[in-house]
This record gives C-alpha cells, sequence and structure tokens, in this order.
C-alpha cells in the first residue's frame, strides 16, 4: 500500500518587475502558490525590502491543493515610491510543510514624462500708427504629459522696432495663459514687425516653445 503524498511548497514565477512612471497608475502582476505534493497546503506571504511600501497582495494568506493552486495578484502603486530603483522580497511561508520561498522582486520608478504645449504657434496685431494699445491676445501654456510644471515667458523682437512686444504674466504654472501685447508707440515707422514669445521649463523634454508674433 502506497503513503499518501505530503505537500510540497511550489511557485510558478522565479522572479517579477515593475517599470513605472512618478505617481503613476496601478500595476500588477500575478504568480501561482501551488502544491506540488498532495492533501491540503496554507500559506502566507509577506513583503519586504526598500520597495515594500509600494506593494500590496490581494491575498496575503491561503490554500492550495494539488490540483488547484492559489493565484496571487501583487499591485504596485507607483505614489508610494520616489524616482529610483528598489528591491523587495515576497516570501512565502507554509506552515503545513515548513518550507519557505521568496520571488525577488525589482521596481524601476522612473520621473514624470511632461511635455509642453503652446495653443496657438502665431499671433497677428493690426495696429495704427501712433495709436494705442492694442487689444491684448492669449496662448495657453499646456502639459501634453503627466504632473505639472513651472514655466518662464519672454517677449523679444526682431530687428527694425523693439519695446513693442510684451507679455505678463512672465511666469507660472501650467496649464497658464500668457497675456500678449502689442503697443504701436513704440514703432516709429509703418510697416510689417516681427516679435517671438518664447515659453522655456526644466520640467519638460521639448523645452522651449516659441508663439510668433
Amino acid at each position: 500500500m502506497l503513503a499518501p503524498l505530503v505537500p510540497k511548497l511550489g511557485l510558478d514565477s522565479q522572479a517579477l518587475t515593475f517599470s513605472a512612471t512618478l505617481g503613476g497608475l496601478l500595476q500588477t502582476r500575478s504568480f501561482r502558490v501551488q502544491n506540488a505534493g498532495g492533501g491540503n497546503l496554507d500559506f502566507r506571504i509577506a513583503i519586504s525590502g526598500s520597495g515594500a511600501a509600494g506593494l500590496v497582495v490581494d491575498s496575503p494568506a491561503g490554500s492550495a491543493q494539488p490540483t488547484a493552486s492559489a493565484s496571487v495578484v501583487l499591485t504596485l502603486d507607483p505614489r508610494a515610491l520616489p524616482t529610483g530603483t528598489f528591491q523587495a522580497a515576497l516570501t512565502v511561508t507554509s506552515s503545513t510543510t515548513g518550507e519557505t520561498l521568496s520571488i525577488p522582486i525589482t521596481i524601476i520608478i522612473g520621473p514624470r514624462t511632461q511635455r509642453m504645449a503652446v495653443s496657438q504657434r502665431g499671433l497677428l496685431f493690426t495696429a495704427v500708427l501712433g495709436g494705442g494699445v492694442t487689444p491684448p491676445q492669449s496662448f495657453a501654456v499646456l502639459n501634453s504629459g503627466e504632473g505639472a510644471f513651472l514655466w518662464r515667458a519672454a517677449a523679444s523682437t526682431f530687428p527694425g522696432a523693439s519695446g513693442w512686444l510684451s507679455v505678463t504674466p512672465d511666469d507660472g504654472l501650467s496649464d497658464g495663459q500668457v497675456i500678449v501685447r502689442a503697443d504701436p508707440r513704440a514703432i516709429v515707422a509703418p510697416g510689417v514687425y516681427y516679435g517671438l514669445v518664447r515659453v522655456s521649463t526644466e520640467g519638460a523634454s521639448n523645452s522651449p516653445r516659441d508663439a510668433l508674433g
């Protein structure tokens, strides 16, 4: 007569890796706790290491049978960790057998991807020589990526006339408005004059962006 098989702890994953953006969306990975023997195998799960603060399992305890392994979902919350690379260990311990197995976890949190955009790339002012200030125009400084960034705006003019183009405010937070004004009193001769409003930031990879006037 054959002796019944005893429970034996097993895992179907040897390592897990997460790659996320700072403050990004939740990510999940799954693995299965297996019983490679017989009978019923109880288990408990613990997480340790520098990345543990961002990790949680949906089933910290459970049981597995030879014909029914237990599925475990591991969730990473990138909001709980700063940028950098972190290591963690997910440890599965069985009180039934006294066995312990571990899964190493690597977590990479990258900086937010931010891209600056301006709502208008061109502005046209029509004025009478020596007349009053023309109605102002505006455009928005937008972040088409995540989070927010600080920006600075500066007006400049091409040779021919100076001092007729200005912006307010000269700095702000995305998504903010830039007001552009043209003052024809600073121009001494009729003609077509060109200026540039440049918006720059250290927070977006595609800085600076320009609006022509």
